[in-house]
């Protein structure tokens, strides 16, 4: 059962603006909210009963009764206050439960979104690639950096520019059968969708990883890989849970791409993982 407190947070913005004062009261009161009828949260939240049921059907719950079961399931997480931002002082503990919880949360949802038959699709054209390029803007980079070297061990023509501008450059003159691959968790990312706009227009192939499947980046991609969607605050603790998803499908990619083709390059596996323990035990 997913944590509700976090999914409702994590989808505010997509509400309307009554399902949006409901959903604070919810996540200010919960505890309190779970001994309400529908009429008294109704009166009290200022919406009407239709309102609360179009909102628990919107988040994916069947009424409001089955509402407050998946509300009631969180009754740890509501006492702890795990559910909420990081705060002035907080204790240790509380900060690692709260990142346990989003972090669970995230990849637990991220799993649920991996659509197999797709990701199958890009591990086939990243095998056929005559090259393959990444790029990503920020935090996003770390994960293009990551597909960089991982998939250099294992010998394949990739590239990875942390400058736009060579970037782009690169992409320009890319030769025939050059894959692209765009890392932006909102999907809107100027840059990223600049780039998969060049990659089309020479018929390169592209995939995104991001958060939102109707983003300009995902509407422009061929292939597009989702991770969960985590609400922003100020101190960006969404920032670094979104990393994490984006390296979790970074690695579904990798190791399905080995398993798939273990025999091809166990060889390259072996001889770069051997260099690197002769560099490490040089004196």
């Amino acid at each position: 059962m997913k944590n509700i407190l976090l999914y409702i947070q994590n989808e505010l913005k997509s509400f309307s603006k009554t399902e949006i004062q409901l959903a604070n009261y919810i996540l200010k009161q919960p505890e309190k909210v779970i001994n309400m009828s529908i009429k008294e949260l109704a009166i009290k939240t200022g919406v009407s009963c239709a309102t609360i049921v179009r909102f628990c059907k919107n988040i994916g719950i069947d009424g409001y009764s089955n509402f407050k079961i998946h509300l009631s399931s969180n009754i740890p997480s509501i006492k702890d206050k795990s559910y909420s931002e990081i705060e002035k002082n907080e204790d240790i503990n509380l900060i690692i439960d709260k990142l346990e919880l989003r972090l669970h949360y995230s990849v637990s949802g991220t799993k649920k979104l991996i659509n197999k038959n797709i990701l199958e699709e890009c591990i086939n054209i990243l095998h056929n690639a005559s090259q393959i390029q990444t790029f990503g803007i920020g935090a996003s980079s770390l994960v293009a950096s990551d597909i960089y070297q991982k998939f250099v061990r294992l010998g394949l023509p990739i590239t990875f520019n942390l400058d736009y501008h060579i970037a782009t450059t690169s992409l320009s003159v890319a030769k025939e059968g050059t894959i692209f691959i765009g890392i932006s968790y909102s999907g809107n990312t100027k840059e990223i969708l600049n780039l998969i706009t060049l990659a089309k227009k020479r018929n390169l192939k592209t995939i995104i990883i991001t958060s939102d499947s109707k983003s300009l980046c995902a509407k422009n991609a061929d292939y597009v890989l989702l991770t969960e969607k985590s609400v922003e605050h100020t101190l960006r603790t969404a920032a670094t849970i979104s990393l994490i998803t984006q390296l979790f499908v970074v690695d579904i990619i990798f190791f399905r791409y080995v398993s798939k083709y273990y025999d091809d390059i166990f060889e390259n596996l072996k001889i770069s993982k051997e260099t690197l323990n002769t560099i490490r035990n040089q004196k």
